[in-house]
């Protein structure tokens, strides 16, 4: 976390409340999307990403789609991957998927609430 530019400092563990601690869950995703280089948009291709947010959060898929999208690149449905393309694709197994260092680039589409504040340790 240190190295995308928030301060954060070591603690023991068992040494913060938990009311403290924020629990972040990551969870990989496929979309289908129309490929640009075919005039009628009839050729769909798929594409894997990565969304992290606090575990109690619901992830918006309608709102998830908009932002996909945003770049042109119509995207039709998401879905949570298959759990072994997850796997592969992060080189860990469901449950244990970090949000950041996958095995593969993924795209990561971070929520405010798995983000830091200031004050937050490590």
């Amino acid at each position: 976390v240190r190295g995308i530019g928030y301060p954060c400092r070591l603690v023991a563990p068992g040494s913060l409340p938990l009311s403290d601690v924020t629990s972040i869950k990551t969870l990989v995703w496929e979309a289908e999307y129309a490929q640009p280089d075919v005039g009628d948009g009839s050729a769909l291709r798929r594409r894997y990403f990565a969304t992290a947010c606090a575990s109690h959060l619901r992830v918006d898929v309608d709102g998830l789609l908009r932002e996909l999208s945003r770049d042109g690149v119509p995207h039709y449905g998401a879905s949570l991957a298959d759990p072994a393309a997850a796997a592969s694709l992060t080189g860990y197994p469901l449950g244990h998927i970090p949000p950041f260092y996958h095995g593969v680039p993924l795209a990561l589409y971070v929520d405010a609430s798995a983000l830091p504040a200031p004050t937050d340790y490590v």
